[in-house]
Formats: C-alpha cells, structure tokens, sequence
C-alpha cells in the first residue's frame, strides 16, 4: 500500500511579473508544497487566471512604477 502524505500548506518562494508585447500582465506564482515541515515538491505556476481586475490592474501598476524607478537611477548613473 503507497504511504498517504496529508498536504497541509504552502511555502511562498517568489513571484515572476512580465509584460508581453501587447502590455498584458502575466504572474507566475513559485511556492513549496507542504506536508508538515516537509517540503514535497515545488510548483511554478502562472496564476493570472485566478486574480481579480483590480489584483491585475494593480500588478501592472507596480512593474510600470518599479521600471520607471530604474530608468531614472540609470539616466543618473
């Protein structure tokens, strides 16, 4: 008889954000899965499916806040 593992959390790793061509935000989601203090596997998953408008909107608005930071510290350095 196979052993029976119980998953019970998730162990968040990071987040990938990118823009395609046409400006549209895609959001992979890299995470543990936990049975107990055990990780059992990792998953990098695209979750863009699962977030609501307003989660997206906001995403866009952070990566577009976040690059236009560093073209300025570029343009200085």
């Amino acid at each position: 008889m196979p052993k029976q593992i119980t998953l019970d959390g998730l162990s968040p790793q990071g987040i990938n954000i990118r823009k395609d061509a046409s400006g549209a935000v895609h959001v992979e989601a890299c995470y543990g899965i936990m049975a107990g203090a055990e990780a059992v596997r990792s998953v990098s998953r695209e979750i863009t499916q699962h977030l609501s408008a307003a989660q997206l909107n906001s995403v866009s608005t952070w990566y577009d806040g976040v690059f236009s930071r560093m073209a300025q510290v570029e343009m200085v350095a």
